[in-house]
């Protein structure tokens, strides 16, 4: 069938756009560790002290644990090794929507 492909004259805008908000990201993330590495040598720890505090994910066998707690005792201990990852989302009461924004994939 030739002929029926259609030019999406706003591909090019949304690159542009998108390839904009990447950068701004990154600005944030970028300014966000410097902040954590300042907050960290002021207190005399490792450089790397807050940023890779709760960066591990947890494995299955732990979450199924952590399932068998109450709800706050759980969020609790999540909170305590594994702040970076989304509670909702391994806990099921997040769904993903497969974009990878907001959330653990």
């Amino acid at each position: 069938q030739s002929g029926t492909f259609q030019q999406d004259p706003n591909k090019a805008k949304r690159a542009k756009d998108a390839l904009e908000r990447k950068k701004r990201e990154e600005g944030k993330r970028r300014d966000f560790e410097d902040r954590m590495k300042r907050k960290a040598k002021r207190e005399g720890r490792p450089l790397d002290f807050y940023l890779s505090q709760g960066a591990a994910p947890p494995t299955k066998e732990i979450i199924e644990r952590l399932k068998k707690l109450p709800s706050e005792e759980a969020f609790q201990e999540w909170k305590i090794h594994y702040s970076q990852h989304c509670f909702a989302f391994h806990f099921g009461t997040k769904k993903s929507d497969g974009s990878g924004i907001g959330g653990c994939e």
